[in-house]
């Protein structure tokens, strides 16, 4: 059975944030509790008998209304990292970095496949004892309102072109990122973002350095021979180099 992870978790009471609400009432107390005695025993068969996964008794969900409750989500920077290809040439990509775990607002747990619907997005009952931040274990007070998604934080540029010695450039945006590039007649280094290779799988053909797409062969042909033209002797990509794997 799945239990060696849930046995590190952080034992906090399962009433830890009801306790923090100024609405508490005694009536939404008693629905809670109601909720518990009758539910909640059946919730943690289904997940033993259905997904394999045990819930000690000290890991109950910390109930916030009647079938809905606060889960912990890992949160994640999104901070750029400079690598070298083959060629020497540098580039950068954005990559994740864990910055610690926090409580979401109130989410579904009304059995339970909900609460495995959340458990396999990575989201815990308590937050695991080696990613837990001290400050979260001593407080763990956000607004019920707050981190219903987690949070990514931008970094202060995404992209980066260090072709200009002194002049190197830094860009917040694709689109500034690949205007520097055709300006300055540069090839594209940074990997594209993934709204943008999501954008791309909708068209057979797809210009990246002018971050356009193209249904039919024609239509991509054209685009590079009035680009072309307009740019003598500048490098573009080819047809072939266009079309969408």
């Amino acid at each position: 059975m799945v239990t060696a992870e849930v046995e590190r978790e952080i034992r906090l009471p399962w009433e830890h944030f009801l306790n923090q609400r100024e609405d508490l009432s005694d009536a939404l107390r008693q629905r809670i509790d109601g909720f518990r005695t009758l539910e909640w025993g059946n919730i943690k068969r289904s997940l033993i008998q259905d997904y394999n996964l045990v819930i000690p008794d000290e890991l109950e969900p910390h109930w916030y209304e009647p079938g809905k409750a606060r889960y912990w989500q890992e949160q994640f920077l999104r901070v750029p990292e400079k690598r070298t290809k083959d060629n020497g040439q540098s580039y950068r990509v954005l990559i994740d970095v864990s910055n610690g775990w926090a409580p979401t607002g109130p989410l579904p747990a009304n059995n339970a496949s909900q609460i495995m619907h959340y458990y396999k997005k990575g989201f815990r009952l308590r937050p695991p004892v080696e990613g837990v931040f001290e400050e979260v274990l001593k407080e763990a007070a956000v607004p019920s309102e707050a981190l219903k998604e987690a949070p990514v934080l931008e970094p202060e540029y995404r992209y980066a072109c260090d072709r200009h010695n002194a002049d190197n450039r830094r860009f917040k945006t694709w689109k500034g990122y690949i205007q520097h590039c055709l300006h300055y007649h540069e090839s594209v280094e940074e990997d594209m973002p993934s709204e943008v290779r999501k954008r791309m799988k909708e068209f057979k053909y797809y210009c990246v350095l002018h971050d356009r797409g193209f249904n039919n062969q024609s239509g991509a042909t054209r685009h590079m021979r009035n680009e072309m033209r307009r740019r003598v002797n500048l490098p573009h990509p080819s047809v072939q180099q266009m079309l969408v794997s």
